[in-house]
């Protein structure tokens, strides 16, 4: 068994923040809404792709995380987890593409 201690967490964001400003970037355009992910509940070597796949957007993500650090009363939830993955690898795919 693992963990992983929050501390380490945070200083884990901490150097993707740094490694993107040290890149200079200081936004992310998106030039592509929806994408694909399978939900790890969900994933079996035994089912259909199409019967496993969720269909999310990059646009909702962004304006439920925007809204969550805008409104103090906004309560997070772990679904925002769930956004701030799916935005990070949608970063990962812009900066770092592959097969492209």
């Amino acid at each position: 068994m693992r963990e992983v201690k929050l501390d380490t967490l945070k200083k884990v964001f901490d150097r993707i923040i740094e490694k993107l400003e040290f890149e200079g970037v200081s936004a992310i355009k998106f030039e592509d809404d929806l994408y694909n992910k399978i939900p790890t509940h969900k994933w079996s070597i035994y089912n259909k792709p199409e019967e496993v796949v969720v269909m999310g957007s990059l646009h909702d993500d962004i304006d439920s995380l925007n809204e969550l650090i805008s409104y103090k009363g906004s309560i997070c939830t772990y679904v925002d987890f769930d956004r701030s993955a799916s935005v990070l690898r949608a970063i990962s795919e812009i900066r770092n593409p592959v097969g492209d």
